[in-house]
């Protein structure tokens, strides 16, 4: 989960629930009470901008790095909140709960699902479209000391978020598990 922990994700706006499915975002809870307990805590906000100046560190001897480089294009923003905890259950399922309501509007689609009862882990990763075209992606990733929300808003292309695997802190299995999916479909 460490490499879930990392990953990246689209900043937040305020709008009502029923247009976020439409452009991917998700308006993010305040998390700096999780913050203040949190042994460790990533928060990741870029925007178009940002994300168009860290195209420019994608490794171009990686013969994956055009695929990379498209996804990123195709990008707006990406907002990633991670924390980690000394203790177990330090948080409470409510903590991200307002996330999960959003992700069950009109819009989302859950394209992965993965429970481990021995880990106690769970992985949720979600689509947003906009009639055939996804416009967003958000990952969920929990487990007893830690959780990690990732949200990715802008056209995004789940073949090259295989390109993506291992990269800018996006865990190869998640990646794995989407494109299992995607081919299914």
């Amino acid at each position: 989960m460490s490499r879930a922990r990392q990953m990246l994700a689209l900043a937040a706006l305020s709008l009502p629930v029923a247009a976020l499915a439409q452009d991917g975002h998700l308006t993010m809870p305040d998390f700096s009470a999780l913050a203040a307990r949190a042994s460790e805590h990533t928060d990741i906000s870029l925007g178009g901008g940002l994300l168009h100046f860290a195209s420019h560190f994608v490794d171009e001897k990686d013969p994956d790095s055009a695929a990379t480089r498209r996804f990123m294009a195709g990008l707006r923003e990406i907002e990633v909140h991670s924390y980690e905890f000394s203790s177990d259950h330090a948080y409470t399922a409510s903590d991200i709960d307002s996330v999960r309501r959003q992700l069950q509007s009109p819009g989302w689609k859950r394209l992965v699902q993965t429970h481990s009862t021995a880990g106690h882990e769970d992985v949720d990763v979600y689509v947003a479209m906009d009639g055939e075209r996804p416009t967003g992606l958000t990952i969920i990733a929990a487990e007893p000391r830690e959780f990690t929300i990732v949200n990715l808003v802008g056209t995004v292309d789940l073949k090259d978020l295989a390109s993506m695997g291992g990269q800018m802190g996006i865990p190869k299995h998640v990646v794995a598990v989407a494109e299992a999916k995607t081919a299914a479909d």
